[in-house]
């Protein structure tokens, strides 16, 4: 029996309610060399009895026989998979018909990538779409490889059920334990380290946002998770261990979560921070050969990292902390310092002339 060009891989736990929809979704591809790889962990609701449903060859299916969790049922899957291409996918989402067409013509096209995602929507527990039917996240753009190895010091940058990789590629590299919660930015910024990470820029899934899926139940685990791999990477980059307190704090003005100032975030020295956010964006130009279009866009996330310092620091107690950010903006970024004081300004004139002043 000759392999397949694809695997999907799905692993299932409890997913009754829209493993139908999963399933459909992956069986009317219109690209059809796949063998779907079904790993059952241990589920005690109907979803044994709606995969019995099932005849079609392509699904290769198994049941754990215990229960293993996310990240070992993944790895077991990866090493039975026969396929050129690992796609993954979930138990609750939904593939757009073209979804491994696209991605499969652009992984045979671009040798060098290692890791493609697309775009995706957010829908409910219903069905309906989120966000108005925006794409999601907006955060991190463009696609291209040279920004996406900017975003992944910072984050995922490629969402988990929209990810296909090479088999090949991974060697020895799996998902690793000790990244729960966020084992998939672990094991995409390891195989970023292989070659090129890049994402499409259509949207190809419908993503299910779970009430009771690990980024709503385990957001500050996750978190913590996700800083773990952002020090690492960075001070791979530097060549040295960063002060976390310093990284922390431009973690939190990086990754999107609403700004906390209950005292939860020390009220870290922001000149240092940012000094720090300078050597990083310094030392990751020199090592990667960017497009122009690159680094306008990783200048664009800079400014917007300041704006989120400036707004943390209207809510501190210390005039010293302000007039320390005045002085290093008005030094390294006059340019944007005079652009915002003219935002502030027009801002503060638009409610005077809507009363007609």
């Amino acid at each position: 029996m000759s392999a397949p060009r694809v695997s999907v891989l799905m692993p299932v736990h409890n997913v009754e309610k829209h493993l139908v929809a999963a399933l459909d979704s992956v069986l009317a591809q219109t690209f059809t060399d796949f063998e779907l790889l079904i790993i059952d962990d241990c589920s005690t609701d109907r979803t044994a009895a709606i995969l019995d449903r099932y005849t079609d060859p392509r699904i290769v299916r198994t049941r754990n026989e215990r229960n293993l969790g996310l990240v070992e049922t993944l790895n077991r899957g990866i090493d039975r998979a026969r396929g050129d291409y690992i796609a993954r996918m979930d138990g609750d989402d939904v593939c757009l018909p073209d979804r491994l067409a696209a991605q499969v013509a652009y992984l045979d096209a671009h040798p060098n990538t290692v890791l493609l995602g697309t775009k995706y929507v957010y829908v409910d527990d219903q069905d309906q779409p989120l966000l108005n039917g925006i794409p999601a996240p907006p955060y991190p753009e463009p696609g291209t490889p040279g920004y996406l190895r900017w975003a992944l010091l910072w984050l995922t940058a490629v969402q988990h059920p929209t990810a296909m990789f090479r088999r090949e590629a991974l060697g020895d590299l799996r998902y690793d334990a000790d990244y729960f919660t966020a084992e998939d930015y672990d094991l995409w910024a390891r195989l970023g380290q292989v070659g090129e990470v890049a994402r499409l820029p259509d949207v190809h899934l419908r993503y299910r946002v779970n009430p009771v899926g690990i980024s709503s139940t385990k957001r500050e685990q996750q978190l913590e998770t996700h800083f773990r791999i952002t020090q690492r990477e960075l001070s791979a980059l530097l060549g040295e261990p960063l002060p976390e307190p310093a990284l922390r704090f431009l973690f939190h003005r990086v990754i999107p979560q609403p700004q906390t100032f209950d005292g939860a975030l020390p009220w870290a020295d922001v000149a240092d921070a940012l000094a720090l956010m300078q050597r990083i964006r310094a030392a990751f130009f020199a090592q990667n050969n960017l497009t122009a279009a690159e680094r306008a866009h990783i200048d664009r996330e800079w400014r917007r990292v300041v704006r989120q310092v400036l707004i943390y620091l209207r809510a501190s107690p210390d005039p010293a902390k302000r007039r320390a950010m005045r002085t290093w903006m008005l030094r390294y970024t006059p340019g944007l310092f005079a652009r915002m004081g003219w935002e502030l300004v027009i801002g503060r004139l638009r409610p005077s002339s809507a009363r007609g002043g």
